[in-house]
């Protein structure tokens, strides 16, 4: 029964971030636009540079490798920003002390908050790799088994990287600042993690710290899936499989205590409902 009632309430969130979306139709158009933009970038940015050479150990084109990048950096986006823009928006709406004095749990209203931005994310990637694979001759595996094996990898990868997003949330729920997490997480994973380029060509410091992202071993986990056709047994996949997992306990545990902390401060300064 408390299973039922906590999926209705994670999608009563959905259903409300989806209306809402819908409802702004410029607001839409200007979405859809920007996906479009995103995918061309990639193609056109493959025509000029060219195939890399350490793009080929991933056995697709170019364009392929860099769409791939575009579109799952999106998740680590949202994961960093997307608790920290909820928070905000109840905050400056007066809504959130309001909401979480009803029977929903904590918990429930985060994960709730946080669903939708998925949703939107993956209607986003779907869409991306649609149009490429249809029009712009991306060379993708779309088989059933690769595409439930870098769903796989996503979701863990999601949970790792949704720490940090709840870091960010701890921060701002009593600060009613920007701060310093997302901003500094998100711009360094661009540098380290291979979203533009694989992470072979930077100096050896440099590659070390790109593996303290989970960005990084997603995006190899999933490029090496649906552009080789790898399975996750594969020794490289499961070693970003054990990666992401070693990540995710430790990200998600301090981001719960960071945003506890900040919700307890908030509430005993009783700043809560306050932007």
């Amino acid at each position: 029964m408390k299973l039922d009632l906590f999926i209705r309430k994670v999608f009563a969130f959905v259903k409300r971030g989806f209306i809402t979306w819908i409802s702004y139709k410029v607001r839409l158009g200007i979405d859809i636009a920007t996906w479009v933009a995103r995918v061309l970038l990639a193609f056109f940015l493959a025509k000029i540079l060219g195939n890399d050479l350490l793009a080929q150990r991933y056995g697709g084109d170019f364009f392929s490798f860099l769409l791939l990048g575009l579109a799952l950096e999106r998740y680590m986006g949202i994961s960093v920003k997307n608790f920290m823009l909820a928070i905000q928006s109840e905050q400056r709406e007066g809504t959130l002390e309001m909401a979480l004095m009803t029977p929903t749990s904590l918990s429930t209203f985060l994960i709730g908050q946080g669903v939708w931005g998925y949703v939107r994310t993956t209607i986003q990637l779907v869409f991306c790799l649609t149009v490429s694979i249809l029009f712009l001759g991306a060379r993708i595996e779309t088989s059933i088994t690769q595409i439930l094996s870098a769903t796989f990898i996503l979701l863990i990868s999601v949970v790792s990287m949704a720490g940090f997003g709840l870091m960010a949330a701890g921060i701002i729920i009593f600060t009613k600042r920007g701060d310093p997490i997302s901003f500094t997480f998100y711009q360094l994973n661009y540098l380290f993690a291979g979203v533009l380029f694989p992470i072979e060509i930077l100096p050896l410091p440099l590659q070390v710290i790109g593996r303290f992202f989970p960005l990084t071993y997603c995006l190899e986990g999933i490029r090496l899936i649906l552009l080789r056709g790898y399975a996750l047994t594969n020794p490289v996949v499961l070693r970003d499989i054990t990666a992401l997992l070693f990540l995710s306990l430790f990200t998600v545990p301090l981001g719960l205590f960071l945003f506890r902390y900040g919700f307890r401060r908030a509430r005993r300064e009783g700043s809560l409902a306050f932007f």
